[in-house]
Order: C-alpha cells, then structure tokens, then sequence
C-alpha cells in the first residue's frame, strides 16, 4: 500500500515507460507521476505529502520508486505475455527462442519477433531499476526537477494546519479550508478546531485568574500569539504564586498544543 493516503494510494496515471532507458528517463516518470506529492529542498532533502502536510522523509520518496518500479513491471511483464500469446496463436513460438529464428518467419511473425525484443528490453531494464544503486540513482535525478526553495514552506503564518483542515487564523473558525498541497505546510495539530471543552476553559481561566477579566484575556492573546507562525511579540511569559493555582494546568498541555516552548522553574526565594 502506498503511503500517499493512510486508507489506500491514489489512482495515478501517465505513461510508465521512460523515453530512453537512463537515469534521466526514469526521473521524469517519477516526477511526472509523483509531481503532486513529492518535493525537494536542499535543506530538508526529499519532502513527501501525505493529504494533510509535507513530511521530510527519504524513506518515503524512496517508497515512490520502489511503487513506480513495481508497476512499471507488471506492465512490461503483461506486454510480454501478451506478444507471447500473439505469437503462439501463430505456430511458432519455438521459432521465436531458435538461433537464428528471423530465417524461418513470415513478416507478421517478424514484427511480433521486433514487439517481443522491446518488450524484453522494457522487462530488463526495470529489473534493473529495482536495485538500490538505480533507485538512488533515479532520485538523484529526479532531486532539480522537484525542487523548491526553503522559504516556500510554512510562508503563511496564519494557516494552522489541523486533521479537520487548515485554518486561516485571521478569519477564526470560518477559515476553515481543505488541505491543499500548494500551502506547504510541515506541521500539524493533535487536535482538529470546535466548541467541544470551551466550557470547561472559560471556568478554568475564571478560577485561576480570580474573575479577572483583563488577566483572562491576556492569557488568551498569549494563546493566540502562540498559534501564529510569526513572531510579533517577543516576550518572557511568568507565571508565578503559590503551588496548585494552575500554573502547571496550564503551561504543561500547551507545548503539545501550540509547539511552544515553556519552562518550569522552582524559585527558592
């Protein structure tokens, strides 16, 4: 199963076999039929896109070729079987393995003789694909033809890329949007956007902060300002007070949920 979709691959399409048997000519069909899902960057290497975000990862752009080896020889394993078939229903198959078979057949017979050839050409040449030297090869070649600059990933800091979709924070809850490759987006949240718990948060900053509507609020700019690629506030957030006030409630969960960093210190003063 291909890694493309965590429920089955995709239906691709396009010509499987290369205009000339060479690494080049394997790198165009890969990028010609992978084009939607792989990338490159210098910086990151091979990226792979799963339907939701880009993922750095080697293994699975090598998965891609091993993928496109594979039926690039079901193919010419069913040209071959079928010339052989043709050629059969003709009475002389066993002409066609003879020393020197193209005395003894008629043309029609010579013209499959030629089809069989290319066909066991295609056949080789993708067995010889599926080494690793050739895979890496293929890759290789295919790295200029796929690559993109590293600026282009996560360049909108307002997309927050969630399973349900990206959201366009700006817009809040109504900028919800499917995921679409072209974002490049490297990230993803545990969790998909909603009301459900809204309750149970707005309780819980109305107890840890005493009903202090301006404090309340503050906490819920420094969440916000957290779930923005951008940075445009630099600031030294402290919580501090005595033990089991929510401080750690608080502060612990969000590194998950917002990938920020954060710290726990003990004062003893």
């Amino acid at each position: 199963m291909a890694y493309y979709t965590k429920d089955k691959p995709p239906n691709r399409a396009g010509p499987l076999k290369p205009d000339d048997y060479s690494d080049v000519g394997q790198a165009k069909v890969l990028v010609a039929r992978y084009h939607d899902c792989l990338r490159y960057t210098k910086q990151t290497g091979y990226l792979f896109y799963d339907q939701h975000y880009w993922i750095e990862s080697a293994l699975r752009a090598q998965k891609c070729v091993q993928e496109l080896t594979e039926a690039q020889l079901a193919e010419a394993e069913d040209e071959v079987a079928e010339i052989l078939a043709q050629f059969s229903q003709t009475g002389a198959l066993d002409l066609l393995f003879s020393k020197n078979p193209a005395t003894n057949l008629t043309d029609p017979q010579k013209k499959l003789q030629a089809k069989y050839k290319s066909a066991d050409a295609y056949c080789k040449f993708v067995l010889r694909r599926r080494n690793t030297n050739y895979i890496a090869a293929a890759l290789k070649e295919a790295a200029p033809m796929l690559e993109i600059q590293i600026g282009e990933l996560d360049a909108n800091g307002f997309f927050l890329n969630t399973p349900a979709g990206t959201i366009d924070l700006r817009k809040g809850l109504e900028g919800l949007m499917p995921h679409r490759a072209e974002d490049y987006i490297t990230k993803i949240t545990a969790v998909s956007p909603g009301v459900q718990g809204k309750g149970e948060w707005k309780a819980f900053l109305q107890t840890i902060c005493c009903n202090d509507q301006e404090l309340e609020d503050y906490i819920q700019q420094v969440c916000g300002l957290a779930a923005i690629g951008k940075v445009y506030v630099e600031a030294l957030v402290i919580a501090i007070g005595s033990g089991r006030n929510g401080k750690s409630t608080f502060l612990i969960p969000s590194p998950e949920s917002w990938a920020v960093t954060t710290a726990i210190f003990r004062p003893t003063f």
